[in-house]
């Protein structure tokens, strides 16, 4: 089956490795693991996930906000009104940058390791598609992982992809 989410398959291939059983559902939502232990994702949303964390995932500029005041470290990114905008904040913060929507998910209209002037435009276009919100932000290299913790079998099913 062909998954709208780009996260599907990572889980699906981390549940293979560790012997976690996994049954098609509705959609694109997938069944891990059996009885009451099991999880119903889609995409990486489960039945325990919670509005509230929706929202604060779903909002790039305002979570990240959050993850800087734990400590976390991100990456500087400012919202950019047009094409213009997107140019000279891309231009503050140094190339390579990627140009997302700032509340939308699931990697569609990102664009990244922009690395001209010439190349936002474009990506600018992609991401106003998805959100009339458009964050540029400075583009960092290395892996991306997202973990989803699944009760049945106590494991965490990582994804791991180059970024």
């Amino acid at each position: 089956m062909a998954y709208k989410s780009s996260n599907s398959p990572h889980f699906l291939k981390a549940a293979y490795l560790n012997n976690v059983p996994t049954y098609e559902l509705l959609g694109d939502s997938i069944q891990y693991g059996q009885g009451k232990r099991s999880r119903w994702l889609n995409s990486s949303f489960t039945q325990e996930t919670s509005q509230l964390s929706t929202n604060f995932a779903r909002n790039k500029h305002h979570s990240a906000h959050l993850m800087r005041r734990a400590g976390i470290p991100v990456p500087e990114h400012h919202l950019a009104s047009n094409e213009n905008s997107a140019t000279l904040i891309a231009n503050k913060l140094g190339y390579p940058v990627v140009i997302k929507p700032a509340d939308a998910d699931g990697g569609f209209g990102v664009t990244a390791e922009l690395m001209s002037d010439d190349e936002i435009g474009q990506a600018f276009k992609l991401a106003s598609k998805y959100s009339k919100k458009v964050l540029v932000e400075k583009h960092v290299y290395g892996k991306d992982y997202r973990l989803i913790a699944v009760s049945y079998t106590h494991l965490t099913l990582p994804t791991n992809r180059e970024v």
